[in-house]
């Protein structure tokens, strides 16, 4: 029998984690498309050419671009490679990783074309929870018989293409934090602090812009919240939302490191008590296993998603950020215990993800 194969959009750590335990598991070849996503119709011509045609072309993320003739030609490229695929008889798989809406949309009928065409020629949905099957089918429009289910797993090492200087950044990174006089004084001031990573998004500002809220909120307060902030964000901050960059920069209870540093999970104990990374979309993000390694409390919001979604499996605490009470925060969080978190990861593999893929052909 010929070895299963599947390409799929995207080489990042999601695809590499999930394409080593395919290998592992001897499922097939799991191949990720390094580079542009408008490469992906000559890499399926390629293969089919060579006589390696895949059992499956896998789409991931619909972002499109600001410039209007980059995405008219990732439009064209993605209609293409679906056209491709049905001619060849290879199947489509999505997916889905934000059921609602795509992170970046800046030509929304384009999208929606995309979306509705690759929806509409998808052999199967996979969405990152089952929580999410009930809403993929009301906001997709879809029956159930289209839908599957992956999952992400434990990432807890750098990336092989980083060195030996990233884990010295990762370190003095550390080093700074602990420095700081706010967090060594958090005892006696009997405050927590909560850590944000992240890069620009536009999906990212809405909790960026409730952490400035509950800066400005609580000066002069105690007990209070002081907040960890890592990512190259700065300049990107300043242009969609100046008075939140002012507030994140300025306040004493917020520690920003701009620039992008990859610090693995299982030290973020040493930075923080919790995570802060809210998100107001319909989607499982990889923030939520990474503070599962790490046994710490995600903070989400009560009426999303993310909330429920954190709230079902025991993985953090949902709250109503208005009104926001710091105190009813910090007791929660004193409170809560990883046990729940442990079982998640323990539950929710890259092997298993990797054969609920293979699973679908």
């Amino acid at each position: 029998m010929s070895k299963k194969r599947i390409i799929i959009q995207k080489k990042d750590i999601k695809s590499t984690c999930w394409s080593d335990a395919a290998k592992e598991l001897n499922l097939g070849e799991l191949i990720p498309v390094a580079g542009s996503p408008m490469y992906m119709p000559f890499v399926l011509l390629k293969y089919t050419f060579t006589g390696r045609l895949p059992n499956a072309i896998m789409f991931r993320y619909l972002n499109d671009y600001k410039s209007l003739l980059r995405t008219v030609l990732r439009t064209l490229t993605d209609l293409t490679t679906i056209l491709i695929a049905r001619i060849t008889g290879v199947s489509v798989f999505w997916i889905c990783h934000n059921v609602n809406k795509e992170s970046e949309s800046y030509h929304p009928q384009l999208t929606k074309l995309r979306r509705k065409t690759l929806k509409n020629n998808s052999k199967k949905i996979f969405v990152l929870d089952q929580l999410l099957i009930e809403p993929a089918i009301r906001m997709l429009n879809i029956g159930k018989n289209n839908i599957a289910v992956t999952n992400f797993g434990k990432v807890d090492t750098f990336n092989s293409s980083q060195n030996k200087h990233d884990s010295d950044n990762a370190e003095q990174t550390i080093a700074r934090i602990q420095n700081w006089d706010l967090y060594k004084n958090r005892a006696s001031n009997n405050s927590l602090t909560g850590l944000w990573i992240g890069s620009p998004s536009g999906k990212l500002l809405f909790g960026l812009k409730i952490l400035a809220q509950i800066l400005e909120k609580q000066k002069n307060s105690k007990p209070r919240l002081a907040f960890v902030v890592i990512g190259p964000i700065g300049e990107w901050l300043k242009k969609v939302d100046y008075n939140t960059y002012v507030t994140i920069c300025n306040d004493n209870a917020c520690f920003l490191i701009d620039k992008q540093v990859e610090i693995p999970p299982h030290k973020w104990s040493d930075l923080c008590d919790f995570i802060w990374k809210p998100s107001s979309d319909w989607s499982v993000n990889l923030t939520i296993y990474n503070s599962a390694v790490a046994k710490l409390p995600v903070i989400g919001f009560t009426e999303t998603f993310f909330g429920q979604f954190i709230t079902h499996y025991g993985l953090g605490i949902a709250i109503n950020p208005k009104p926001f009470i710091a105190e009813n925060l910090i007791e929660k969080i004193k409170n809560w215990s990883p046990n729940k978190a442990s079982l998640f990861i323990e539950q929710n593999t890259w092997q298993k993800g990797a054969k609920k893929i293979f699973d679908a052909l």
